[in-house]
């Protein structure tokens, strides 16, 4: 009946890799002293990692700990994830918060904006990959990702940014030119568009999506000559790829136009 000796027996299970038996460990442990808030932790953990995650359970002993404990940062984060597995977004939100309160670490900030973006809270989850950008500003592939979580949350100026930075970070990749003038694109900035569609060609001539909406763009700005020889080379670039299949149903709808 020694709660810890089940404690820290079970932990010796996990660190073996015996889950099934860490768990029954640790259940006995709180079974034994509801109070003992590690195991609480622990055990909360091993129900969210293991296939399929048992967030419900989570919440059960988890919930307890956070309110004896609101000051451990892990506890809240193991909480805050729970209740997005369940859709309690609400919950999860608060928990969140609760996380970022007691330890403003960027990952922790991804991680909410990610919950956010799942939630449809679009404006809130540029707000978390804002403050959090400036981390991760020498990791190129994350601020990739932040830049194009930024167009789907249509913070095209934000998005403009991100790509800016990745464009320093790796000045050669097309498709960083390319998605920053798809921002600029919905900023109203058409000029500013091509001028990037026509960077990533200048990177690679064969970059069927920069002819595509080089293409597009061109149109816009009432170019259509140029439009035309554009959607042409992005259709004969791969005529069977989805690209290749929209830029000749384009082509097609000009001609009916012009016919």
């Amino acid at each position: 009946k020694n709660a810890e000796a089940h404690y820290y027996r079970a932990l010796a299970q996990a660190r073996l890799g015996n889950d099934a038996d860490a768990e029954k460990g640790l259940e006995r442990a709180i079974e034994l002293n509801g109070e003992l808030l590690l195991a609480r932790a622990h055990l909360g953990e091993l129900y969210l990692v293991s296939d399929p995650p048992r967030a419900k359970k989570a919440i059960e002993v988890l919930a307890p700990a956070a309110k004896a404990e609101p000051k451990d940062a892990d506890v809240q984060q193991l909480l805050a994830y729970a209740y997005r597995l369940e859709k309690r977004y609400d919950e999860s939100s608060k928990h969140y918060k609760a996380t970022l309160k007691l330890e403003d670490n960027p990952k922790f900030r991804f991680d909410y904006a990610d919950m956010l973006f799942e939630a449809g809270r679009l404006e809130q989850a540029a707000e978390q990959m804002r403050a959090a950008l400036p981390a991760y500003r020498d990791d190129v592939a994350v601020v990739a990702q932040l830049a194009h979580r930024f167009a789907k949350a249509k913070a095209f100026d934000d998005c403009v940014q991100a790509f800016t930075r990745a464009i320093e970070l790796r000045a050669k990749e097309p498709g960083f030119h390319l998605h920053r003038g798809l921002c600029k694109h919905s900023l109203d900035d058409e000029e500013g568009a091509q001028a990037d569609y026509k960077k990533a060609l200048d990177l690679d001539p064969k970059f069927q999506p920069g002819w595509y909406y080089l293409g597009m763009s061109l149109l816009e700005t009432k170019r259509t000559t140029q439009a035309v020889d554009a959607l042409e080379k992005a259709s004969k670039l791969d005529k069977n790829s989805a690209v290749g299949k929209k830029a000749k149903d384009k082509l097609d709808e000009l001609a009916k136009g012009l016919r």
